[in-house]
């Protein structure tokens, strides 16, 4: 079964990246509530807290050229502030979190989705992007065991 989709973007030219990353269309069908949780940006407007898919679109159009980036999206606003910042892949699948994305170095991209079908269309939208190393993550060959981006 897969849980996660990881990859290295080709382009870093693109100072949008985040808005492909998680698209408005994909964000308008999956309203969930975003926690940015670590967060490092060599220039842009965005910041740590919760936001509602609509706020993380409106964000995600500005200029942004990241570094390092957590993302966890949760269904409720509740889930998002109760919820502790998520180290480890054993505490996302624990947790209330439904999907969470890592971005490292401005392009190595981690991302994880306990929803089947957001993870497939997720998929679908990033084997368009400009990547190499593309791969499904499964349990059997995720090697990835933390979630922090430093």
């Amino acid at each position: 079964m897969n849980i996660g989709i990881e990859f290295i973007l080709n382009s870093l030219d693109d100072d949008t990246i985040l808005a492909k990353i998680l698209p408005d269309d994909f964000l308008q069908a999956h309203p969930l509530f975003w926690r940015i949780d670590c967060l490092s940006l060599l220039y842009g407007e965005m910041r740590e807290g919760i936001f509602s898919s609509q706020r993380l679109s409106a964000l995600l159009q500005n200029k942004i050229m990241l570094d390092t980036i957590r993302i966890c999206g949760f269904r409720s606003k509740e889930d998002a502030a109760a919820a502790p910042r998520l180290k480890t892949y054993d505490e996302y699948v624990h947790s209330e979190c439904v999907m969470a994305i890592r971005c490292v170095d401005s392009f190595y991209f981690n991302i994880y989705a306990k929803d089947a079908a957001a993870l497939a269309e997720l998929e679908a939208a990033y084997r368009l992007l400009d990547c190499e190393a593309f791969r499904l993550v499964t349990e059997e060959n995720d090697s990835l065991t933390s979630l922090l981006a430093y």
